[in-house]
């Protein structure tokens, strides 16, 4: 095998690797969006809750802007379900 046909070799059995950790990073990457998305939701209503408003009122206006509260919103009601 000349040296071209063993770089080409050592290159190929890299490529399978390489795409696996592009696909880990995508993923890693869309977790962090979200997680993010979630945070910057929490730091809102922190804000929102230390200058007056209810939880209740603070859903009520982020839900339509932002799933991520709905998604919260619902869980929310699933806990005072259970509790009751």
């Amino acid at each position: 095998m000349t040296r071209k046909e063993t770089a080409l070799d050592a290159l190929n059995k890299k490529i399978p690797k390489l795409e696996e950790k592009i696909n880990q990073d995508k993923q890693l990457l869309e977790e962090l969006k979200a997680k993010r998305e979630m945070l910057e939701v929490e730091a809102l209503k922190k804000f929102l809750h230390d200058n007056g408003m209810t939880t209740e009122e603070i859903i009520a206006r982020l839900t339509a802007a932002s799933p991520v509260v709905h998604e919260q919103k619902i869980g929310m009601e699933d806990r005072k379900n259970v509790e009751h």
